[in-house]
């Protein structure tokens, strides 16, 4: 029973990589509405509506970022917990806060998206490698 647990847990990982591959190669276009939402902010003095983006592909994009951004920290955090491996789940949490803190910092620039960029990279082969461990293991 353990091991059917660690197998879906492990599939809820590959779930948060395909996610890390879908960021890295749309990054862009989120980054840009990450950066409009700022300023919508900062003009208007409130967080947009859904009817006041841009497109309603831009919100679904957004929600789905935060809602898949959850999924992966709460990984992360079963993981530090219970598998056993929280060397390799500290570093992830460290990186997910890591690009939180800095994309705040440098207010969503093109600086902080390659650096957003590099750490979801390293973030993508970190989980690669825990979740072949752990078919391996």
């Amino acid at each position: 029973m353990e091991h059917v647990i660690g197998n879906i847990y492990y599939a809820l990982g590959i779930f948060v990589i395909i996610k890390m591959v879908y960021s890295i190669f749309e990054g862009g276009s989120l980054s840009e509405t990450e950066e409009w939402k700022m300023r919508f902010s900062a003009t208007v003095g409130r967080k947009p509506k859904e009817s006041e983006f841009r497109s309603k592909k831009e919100f679904e994009t957004m929600n789905a970022h935060y809602a898949i951004g959850i999924v992966e920290i709460a990984w992360c955090l079963i993981g530090f917990f219970f598998s056993g491996r929280s060397e390799e789940f500290s570093v992830a949490i460290a990186s997910i806060f890591a690009s939180w803190i800095i994309c705040k910092a440098l207010s969503h620039n093109s600086l902080s998206g390659a650096i957003r960029l590099a750490i979801d990279v390293s973030k993508t082969i970190l989980y690669l490698s825990i979740i072949i461990h752990h078919a391996y293991a």
